[in-house]
């Protein structure tokens, strides 16, 4: 028996850059969801396979941790009732979605979802920003995307504040990013209690960073520029603001959208990362 695994146990070692998963049987036997030696994913399948080959040269077996699963005799059966199964997909239909399925009833994988939390926070730090962009710049009175155009937008999507419609483009962009947070940490009941204690530290640091976010940019646009927030004062704010980016209001709309949803993001992770420090014992898995 190996030290720390139990007979129905979702188990999994590390690799490079991801782990591999199945369900222990004992006796040094593991079920998982892979290929033959050199077959590629084409021949991945759900078999019968020793620990020894499971684990491979140099790897470290540990079981993950649940709140809530199946007793162990159930996810045995139910990895059992499998066998032979085909249909490999990297992204829907892995050996963690399998091995989670086994123990917990859910088909899903705690990597695929890191991978797409991932591309929705980018996604929402570049897209969003360009949209803003293109809503102000759509809602101006003057030639689209120069100054005047877009203190025009601003002011029409403010009610008549530009300092509103800066507002508004920055929480569109804390939005974003408290958004993405919320999906890379959102609530599982199969996880340990201190798992979901984390998690939720952690949406909350995304919707406070995001907050954060938007308070700070409108302070640091006044104090950028001419001082106030007239016309003037936001015009030479943004544009001092968008200086990394070449300068100019546009560019300076950018970073006021970008900026929030990065904080949001920094702060939920930077919570999360401080409440598992706080639980040494948890491995966060699931």
């Amino acid at each position: 028996m190996v030290e720390g695994v139990s007979r129905g146990d979702h188990i999994c070692v590390e690799r490079l850059f991801h782990h591999h998963d199945g369900l222990y049987l004992g006796d040094g036997v593991v079920i998982d969801f892979a290929e033959s030696h050199g077959g590629g994913k084409r021949t991945a399948a759900i078999r019968r396979r020793t620990l020894t080959d499971f684990v491979g040269k140099g790897g470290v077996v540990r079981a993950v941790r649940y709140g809530k699963r199946f007793p162990p005799e159930l996810a045995v059966a139910r990895a059992e009732s499998m066998l032979g199964r085909s249909g490999y997909d990297l992204f829907a239909n892995n050996c963690e979605h399998f091995a989670t399925w086994c123990v917990t009833g859910q088909h899903s994988s705690t990597q695929m979802e890191n991978i797409w939390s991932g591309a929705t926070f980018v996604s929402g730090a570049t897209v969003v920003p360009r949209v803003g962009i293109c809503v102000v710049a759509g809602m101006g009175a003057t030639p689209a995307r120069s100054a005047p155009n877009l203190m025009s937008g601003l002011k029409n999507i403010g009610g008549g504040s530009a300092t509103t419609g800066v507002g508004a483009v920055a929480t569109a962009g804390a939005l974003a990013g408290a958004g993405s947070m919320w999906l890379a940490f959102r609530d599982k009941e199969h996880l340990p209690a201190d798992e979901r204690s984390a998690h939720s530290t952690a949406r909350v640091g995304g919707a406070r960073g995001g907050a954060i976010g938007v308070g700070a940019l409108l302070c640091l646009i006044g104090t950028l520029g001419v001082p106030g927030y007239g016309a003037a004062g936001l015009s030479s704010g943004l544009s001092a603001l968008g200086a990394p980016l070449g300068g100019g209001m546009l560019a300076g709309l950018s970073v006021a959208s970008a900026t929030p949803a990065c904080l949001a993001a920094l702060l939920a992770l930077a919570l999360y990362l401080l409440a598992r420090w706080l639980r040494p014992n948890s491995d966060g898995s699931g």
